[in-house]
């Protein structure tokens, strides 16, 4: 019960960070899950909202759906992003996630 209403509340959080956040990239990625490794098929969108001043990265099971996303990663100055390939396609993020800025979805 106490999680849903979390849950609820960073979707309405999300969703009005969407409403005047600007698209910087989105497109299909393949992503390792955290805990099976297994490669799933997301939209991910990375977004910057100018009132907040925050760049944040989500993805999403369907294209261009904006609502229910999988995942929420705020990123900040912490964050690491390495190159894996030389195309640039391939990429880790490292968070140093002391402070919870990544959110998974059920």
């Amino acid at each position: 019960k106490y999680e849903k209403n979390i849950s609820s509340a960073i979707n309405y959080i999300i969703e009005s960070l969407n409403m005047e956040g600007i698209i910087l990239r989105e497109n299909w990625i393949q992503k390792r899950s955290r805990f099976w490794g297994k490669w799933r098929k997301r939209w991910t969108v990375l977004m910057y909202e100018p009132y907040c001043n925050i760049c944040y990265l989500t993805t999403y099971k369907q294209r261009k759906s904006y609502i229910q996303p999988t995942e929420f990663i705020l990123l900040n100055n912490k964050c690491e992003i390495f190159i894996i390939d030389k195309d640039e396609t391939l990429f880790e993020i490292n968070l140093n996630d002391k402070h919870k800025t990544r959110i998974v979805f059920k």
